[in-house]
């Protein structure tokens, strides 16, 4: 008998700060010659913020905006293309900022919609927020069914929370607040109605016993569904964002995807799960 392995918060911390601390040694081997140097030609301008910002960050910013700025003067291809001054503004910003537009994206696609092709999601949206640049068309959600198409929110109101961010690099908070207000209005009122669907579809279970609420990682608190037919008792775990999982036991034994892929749900829980796909 295979012996069950719980993976705990603490355990899983501890793998990534081991991860985090690998990442940075490997960076400090690679760069410490130059940083050595640099720090000990300008050390003692640079122990000001203010200076090292001036001396350091712009440079390096610079020559991220004159790399760009070349950079977009052709296609993939090598022909001349030309883009108007407003287009090149944003354009530049993505290019020059991914990193800061992409964690903004992807920290509400994790909370609404687990982490699971998050950043499949969040690589879609920043290429149909360039297309809007390129274009001008407003874009939409293709094929929802694909794994990189978010399952909650409208492309209008993405895109709308997308292109604020670069006003809120630069302080300017307005459209960004009002942008993010209205995207998390849209997804919040989503997973309401998800949830709602799902309830009712546990509570008109004939097998249905009861649910109760019970604690997970971190500050999360999510509902247990609690269905019994004779030997079988099938547990739902329905998370705040609509997202749920299971715990089945048949005659006492943890059925799982091995399970189900041979065919031996029983068939009340095939029918059960059906009915939480057809509505998500």
């Amino acid at each position: 008998m295979k012996k069950e392995v719980k993976v705990t918060e603490s355990a899983l911390k501890e793998v990534i700060d081991a991860l985090g601390g690998a990442f940075q040694a490997q960076a400090e081997e690679e760069h410490y010659e130059a940083c050595a140097k640099y720090i000990e030609e300008h050390g003692e301008h640079l122990h000001n913020p203010e200076h090292f910002d001036l001396f350091v960050n712009s440079d390096s910013a610079q020559l991220r905006e004159v790399l760009v700025r070349n950079l977009l003067k052709v296609d993939k291809n090598g022909n001349p293309i030309e883009y108007s001054r407003s287009q090149l503004s944003e354009l530049m910003f993505l290019y020059t900022n991914y990193g800061f537009m992409k964690n903004h994206l992807y920290r509400i696609i994790i909370k609404y919609e687990g982490h699971g092709c998050s950043a499949d999601k969040t690589r879609y949206i920043l290429a149909l927020h360039q297309e809007n640049i390129v274009t001008g068309n407003s874009p939409l959600f293709k094929d929802t069914s694909n794994y990189y198409v978010p399952d909650l929110g409208q492309a209008d109101k993405w895109m709308a929370f997308t292109k604020s961010l670069h006003h809120l690099f630069y302080g300017n908070t307005e459209d960004y607040l009002k942008a993010h207000t209205e995207l998390i209005a849209q997804l919040e009122k989503e997973v309401k109605e998800l949830k709602e669907k799902q309830e009712s579809i546990f509570t008109s279970s004939p097998l249905y016993q009861g649910h109760e609420q019970r604690n997970g990682f971190g500050k999360e608190i999510y509902q247990v569904y609690t269905f019994q037919n004779n030997l079988e008792t099938l547990e739902i775990h329905q998370h705040d964002n609509g997202g749920w999982g299971y715990v089945l036991l048949v005659e006492g034994k943890q059925y799982g995807y091995a399970e189900q892929k041979e065919g031996l749900f029983p068939e009340w829980v095939t029918s059960l799960f059906k009915l939480l796909n057809e509505i998500e």
